[in-house]
């Protein structure tokens, strides 16, 4: 081959690569621009993100001290040697009394110092004798069974008829339900009565006369 002839192969060989070069720059160049991202708008300016700020601290004022209550002293009280003692329940004379089915107080004078005897005295009454004295202890029971602790064989009264109870210084007469009723000085009770000095109780036909 001729020095010519090497020359053009030279030249053309020059010529391809650069062509080559020239089809890589362009590619490169094309990729770039599709991967970059795409030019904010002017008018659509982005604004700065601020960090998030804490609420403020609101500092409540602290409440006064409560000044401490003061105790009051017990008021002393002299009692002298026979001296009346004070009266504790100064409301005890404007309590309402309690009124039994008669309407009536259970309100009466009580004198612990007497010695009573609570007792019924028989007036009427078959079977017994009168002027027969039955102690009020505690109470009893009055009917026509055995099992009272006042039996008596009054035909117009009831098994249990009624009974006699203690209310701490006072009595009451309580119907048991009988067929022919408890009366107290000729009026039929419903429930209890309380029992006063000289009350006469009818059961049936027997009369009993309350004492103390």
């Amino acid at each position: 081959m001729t020095s010519t002839g090497l020359l053009a192969a030279q030249a053309a060989i020059l010529v391809l690569l650069f062509g080559v070069v020239v089809l890589i720059v362009r590619s490169s160049a094309r990729q770039i621009r599709t991967a970059a991202p795409p030019p904010l708008a002017l008018d659509d300016p982005v604004e700065p993100r601020l960090a998030p700020q804490a609420p403020p601290v609101v500092r409540m004022a602290e409440p006064a001290p409560t000044p401490p209550t003061p105790t009051p002293e017990p008021a002393a009280v002299a009692i002298a040697v026979g001296a009346a003692l004070p009266d504790l329940n100064p409301n005890r004379d404007n309590a309402e009394p309690e009124v039994d089915s008669m309407g009536r107080s259970d309100r009466q004078s009580f004198d612990f110092d007497a010695n009573l005897q609570p007792r019924l005295v028989v007036e009427a009454g078959p079977g017994l004798t009168v002027g027969t004295v039955f102690p009020l202890e505690s109470g009893l029971s009055i009917g026509r069974a055995d099992a009272n602790d006042l039996a008596v064989d009054d035909a117009f009264m009831s098994h249990m008829h009624a009974r006699i109870l203690r209310r701490g210084p006072f009595f009451y007469v309580e119907d048991l339900g009988s067929t022919n009723g408890t009366f107290v000085n000729e009026q039929r009770i419903t429930g209890d009565a309380h029992l006063r000095v000289r009350d006469e109780l009818r059961l049936g036909e027997t009369v009993l006369r309350y004492e103390e």
